[in-house]
């Protein structure tokens, strides 16, 4: 009790320094075991034809497609394979635009969102995502706000959701940069827990390690 106390005494005597910061978030995240369901009606809001940037099972993404085409939704699918890469942004925004899809939807793991936010991002600034990139690349800024689009995470490892910046590797150069913005922000963020249900396990221990891992670099 004696050591607590001095402990105790002893923080309370170091003096507070803090930085200014400015914090930067989404402006709606909708949480909760069956939300899925209201992806229809929500995506109603943000635009008439979605590009899909999927990873992970099929069956979410049919069953996300389904809930879409019920509102009269069309959908372009793109699936992402492993972290994204230079290539796979640029792809993903040439289908995006050949298709004339209006808002992006980032479905699966941090990958997958991240791609989504980029090809977002990139659909009303214009330019490849190496264009923006920090350290490889031209390290342009994204100045104009992304185009809509709603992260739907199925792993809870990232936060890709809710960040202002999209992680991009350059194989190339073997180096992974980040596109940043905070108009890069998702308009929502939907997180139904159970579409981490059936992830597979290997899958669901990297995300808990990651997200642990984040943790102790905060503190």
């Amino acid at each position: 009790m004696v050591t607590m106390y001095v402990v105790i005494r002893t923080l309370l005597a170091l003096p507070i320094s803090m930085s200014p910061f400015d914090f930067y978030s989404v402006p709606r995240i909708i949480l909760g075991c069956g939300k899925i369901s209201l992806a229809g009606e929500i995506c109603t809001q943000l635009g008439t034809h979605a590009l899909v940037i999927h990873n992970g099972s099929q069956a979410v993404s049919q069953k996300l497609t389904t809930l879409l085409s019920e509102k009269n939704i069309r959908t372009t699918l793109s699936r992402q394979k492993g972290e994204p890469t230079i290539e796979d942004v640029d792809r993903a925004l040439d289908t995006a635009r050949s298709a004339q899809c209006d808002f992006v939807i980032g479905l699966g793991g941090g990958s997958a969102i991240d791609a989504a936010k980029a090809v977002a991002g990139l659909l009303t600034n214009g330019g490849s995502a190496l264009d923006y990139m920090e350290v490889v690349g031209k390290g342009r800024k994204i100045t104009k706000q992304a185009a809509p689009w709603i992260a739907i995470p199925t792993t809870a490892g990232t936060g890709a959701e809710v960040t202002r910046n999209a992680v991009i590797g350059a194989p190339r150069h073997r180096f992974k940069a980040s596109i940043r913005g905070e108009q890069l922000l998702a308009r929502i963020a939907l997180i139904d827990p159970e579409l981490g249900v059936d992830v597979p396990p290997h899958v669901t221990a990297s995300s808990g390690m990651d997200a642990l891992c984040q943790l102790i670099e905060a503190y």
